[in-house]
């Protein structure tokens, strides 16, 4: 968490006495390293993960109807490539507007 801009404050939990991390939205570092890319929906299926593969986290911006995935892929410049099965489980079609983030934080723009 410290890694993605949590820091910890000294307040601890009232359950489990845990420590507590805060942070703004804006300073989380997935929510401030994230793009907006056009989805582009191609028939192809979705490659299979190697070890040197770059998983995102993408995300519909469908503030009622929220649907995330990871996913393997290569955005292009202006695009983001989904197969079909992708695309409908995140409730999105071409043309449409999705956020992504590298997952691994080393991969990150």
């Amino acid at each position: 968490l410290e890694a993605e801009g949590f820091r910890y404050e000294g307040c601890v939990d009232i359950f489990d006495a845990g420590p507590t991390v805060e942070c703004d939205v804006d300073d989380v570092g997935a929510v401030s390293r994230s793009a907006v890319f056009k989805v582009a929906v191609d028939g192809k299926p979705a490659p299979l993960v190697s070890a040197r593969a770059v998983v995102y986290l993408v995300a519909n911006t469908q503030f009622g109807h929220y649907r995330a995935a990871m996913v393997a892929a290569a955005p292009q410049e202006n695009s983001f490539p989904l197969d079909p099965e992708t695309a409908e489980a995140l409730q999105l079609s071409s043309g449409d507007e999705v956020r992504v983030v590298p997952l691994s934080v080393r991969d990150r723009w």
